[in-house]
C-alpha cells in the first residue's frame, strides 16, 4: 500500500498564485500519477479528491485507464457553481 498526497498549485502548502479550476490542475495530477507510478509500480491506482480535487480526479480518470477508482467528495459539474459571486 502506498499513498501520495499533494496540494494543487496555489492551495495548501503548494506555491503558485493562480487557480485554473481544473485546466492546469489536470496536468498537475497527471504528473503526480507519473511520480507515483515511478515509486509504486503497478499497484492499483485510486484517486481521492475534494471539491476541485474531486472534479479534476474525475476528469483525469475519464482519460486514464490506469485509474481503477475515484473517491470524489463534492465535485463540481459546472464551472459557474464554484466561481459564482454570492
Amino acid at each position: 500500500l502506498s499513498a501520495l498526497l499533494y496540494d494543487f498549485r496555489a492551495h495548501g502548502w503548494s506555491g503558485g498564485k493562480g487557480v485554473s479550476f481544473g485546466l492546469r490542475e489536470r496536468e498537475d495530477l497527471r504528473a503526480a500519477i507519473r511520480a507515483a507510478r515511478e515509486r509504486a509500480g503497478s499497484l492499483p491506482l485510486v484517486l481521492v479528491g475534494e471539491s476541485m480535487g474531486a472534479a479534476v480526479s474525475l476528469m483525469v480518470a475519464a482519460e486514464d485507464p490506469q485509474v481503477r477508482a475515484v473517491v470524489a467528495d463534492c465535485p463540481f459539474a459546472r464551472l459557474d457553481d464554484p466561481i459564482a459571486c454570492r
